[in-house]
Parts: structure tokens; sequence; C-alpha cells
């Protein structure tokens, strides 16, 4: 049966598809024997065309199927795309980056896990505190280092960070209502030195809230006056006992 002209692109189609599944199928052949399954399946996919149609008919099958006339090579693979719809689909897996993560994370140097770790935090992917391990932003961990002298690749604790917050945060606001009481009653001069309105235990709720009126700027006036405070009455203490003693 000849192939109409009209249908001459459906029988090129055919063909090549019937040389790729040969192709497939004769993969661990020598490439003598898949070229001869190759030129006889042309030759019968050729017989079924007219004869002023086999050069139209050929020249189309070369480029629906170009490598029965490279010596019957094995065909090259096609190119893989840079990304598949499968990688398309992992990236949106967070199982999957959890687990890259992961992977990388052996390669990492101590920066980058901090680096990494603070961007964690700042997208609400991981908690500000817990865990082993330092999880503080740098910018909020440099102060902290240098005020207990750690080095740079000390680890800080973020739970024990907590701990130690609600130890000196206990101690300064008990502190700060003694010295305030004490202060009440020492000053009794004309100009009454007031210190802070606001007491020290609330100003440091506000702060830890993240209250927005309540800065770090909000905090240091009663932090200072209370340093100052508890300076000048232990300073005291040796001057009164000294005069004491000379009278």
């Amino acid at each position: 049966m000849n192939v109409s002209a009209a249908d001459l692109d459906l029988h090129v189609q055919a063909t090549a598809n019937r040389l790729r599944l040969i192709q497939v199928d004769c993969a661990d052949d020598d490439p003598a024997t898949r070229k001869s399954y190759l030129h006889e399946a042309i030759q019968q996919s050729l017989g079924q065309v007219v004869a002023d149609q086999r050069r139209d008919f050929l020249e189309r099958l070369a480029q629906a199927f170009p490598t029965w006339q490279a010596q019957a090579q094995p065909a090259a693979p096609p190119p893989q795309p840079t990304e598949s719809i499968q990688d398309r689909q992992e990236w949106q897996d967070p199982a999957f980056l959890i687990e890259r993560l992961t992977e990388l994370a052996g390669q990492m140097d101590p920066q980058q896990k901090r680096n990494t770790a603070a961007r964690l935090i700042e997208a609400g992917l991981a908690p500000a505190s817990g865990g082993e391990g330092e999880a503080l932003p740098p910018e909020a961990a440099a102060p902290l280092r240098a005020a207990l002298k750690l080095g740079e690749d000390e680890p800080i604790d973020p739970a024990r960070i907590a701990q130690m917050a609600a130890m000196l945060g206990e101690f300064a606001a008990v502190l700060d209502q003694v010295a305030r009481s004490t202060w009440g009653r020492i000053n009794t001069s004309a100009r009454r030195i007031r210190p802070p309105q606001q007491p020290l235990r609330e100003a440091l709720a506000a702060f830890a809230r993240g209250d927005a009126q309540m800065p770090r700027s909000g905090v240091e006036p009663s932090v200072d006056w209370l340093r100052k405070l508890l300076a000048a009455m232990v300073a005291g203490i040796g001057a009164i006992g000294f005069q004491w003693g000379n009278h």
C-alpha cells in the first residue's frame, strides 16, 4: 500500500519513531548489526512511498532522524534542560531544602554557620534561643562577646544566655529597688536629684517584649543611674568609716 502525499509527514514520523525503538532495543548490539536493522526498517518504509516522493521522504526522514545516515551511530541523548520540572518541584519542597542544607553544613566554616543560623532566625525558621551552638545574629553577639571577653570562635549558648539574663535581670531589679529607697532617705538637699521615673524592672520588661517605645537608649539611663549610685555608695563607705574613726 503506497503512502499518499498528504500522509507523507505522518509516514516520516512513524518511520522515525520505529528507528528510535530499534536503536533502544539494539543498544547492546554492535554498530554493524544495529545499522543493518535500521537500513531494513528504512527499506520497508521506503517501499511504501511512490517513486517520485522517495527523495522527499528521505530528506524529511534525515531531518526527523538524522542518525541513520551517520553510519548508524547511537543517537546522542537530547540536551538536558538546565532546570527540569522535577528540579523545580524539589526546590519548592522544604524537606528537600533542609536535607540539602544539612549536607552542606559539614562543609561550612564557623562563620558561615553563624551567618546561616542568623538568616534562618531572621526568616522565622529557627528560634532565637535554645539548642546548642550560637544562634544569635552577629550584630547581637558582638557586644555580648565584647562585654564577656569572648573570642570570635568561642561558641555562645543561647539557652544559657537566657538563663544569665534572668539572673542578672532579677539582680539588677532588686538593686534598683533598694537603691531608690535608700536614695529617697539620704537625698534631703533642696535640689532633690530624682532617679529615672520608670523602675528598671519595668524598663527591662518592655525592652524584652520588643516595645517600640522602649529601645536600648530608653533602658540605658536607668542602668547608668543605678551604676553611678552604687559606685558612689560603695566609695562613700570607705570615706565615712575613715572620718568616723578620726572623730
